[in-house]
C-alpha cells in the first residue's frame, strides 16, 4: 500500500498492485476496485462526486465515487 485517503465512512487505498480500492469502514468490505493502471498508484483522493488516482503513468478521474 502506497497511499490512503479517508472520506467519511470510506477509505480509498492505492498501491503497487496498480489498483485503487474503496473500502467501507463500517462493514470492512471493499466496495469498488479501480483497475487498469500501467504502474503503481501513488496518490488517491475522493469526494462525493469523484475519485482521482495518480501514479507514474498518468492521472485518472472516475466518473463517480459511488457508482
Amino acid at each position: 500500500m502506497m497511499c490512503l485517503k479517508l472520506h467519511g465512512k470510506y477509505l480509498v487505498s492505492g498501491g503497487s498492485d496498480r489498483e485503487a480500492r474503496v473500502w467501507d469502514l463500517e462493514t470492512g468490505e471493499c466496495n469498488y476496485v479501480l483497475a487498469g493502471r500501467a504502474k503503481a498508484v501513488w496518490f488517491v483522493c475522493m469526494n462525493e462526486q469523484a475519485i482521482v488516482t495518480a501514479g507514474a503513468d498518468d492521472i485518472h478521474f472516475s466518473g463517480s465515487a459511488f457508482g
